[in-house]
């Protein structure tokens, strides 16, 4: 058996991260749980399934506010905050979302309080 079977091996996640990217339209959630039970145990399947399924909903939630911020900003004001709002986590992405939705210019979306 290869390497990466190794439970807790480092490169575990982000090859099952890159994996979905590269497939991710053709992944299923099941497929997906099938396959990290085949080589893990029950508790471990389900915590990289979790993590990867953490991952999908937070690059869902990056895409969204990056569109709307194009959408009633323009794209010139969006590419600003373009990295920003990739490199953010979960919790900053929410502030922001929320801002977003009172802001009149982007600079009120980013603007600390």
């Amino acid at each position: 058996m290869w390497g990466i079977a190794r439970p807790g091996y480092p490169l575990e996640k982000p090859l099952l991260v890159y994996l979905i990217q590269v497939h991710g339209k053709t992944i299923e959630q099941s497929d997906l749980n099938y396959a990290a039970r085949q080589n893990r145990s029950a508790e471990r399947a389900e915590e990289l399934v979790m993590t990867v399924a953490e991952e999908w909903t937070q690059k869902g939630q990056v895409s969204m506010l990056l569109l709307q911020l194009r959408e009633k900003f323009g794209s010139e004001a969006t590419k600003r905050y373009r990295q920003q709002v990739e490199q953010a986590d979960e919790a900053m992405i929410r502030r922001w979302s929320i801002r977003f939705a009172r802001a009149e210019t982007i600079e009120d979306v980013f603007t600390d309080d």
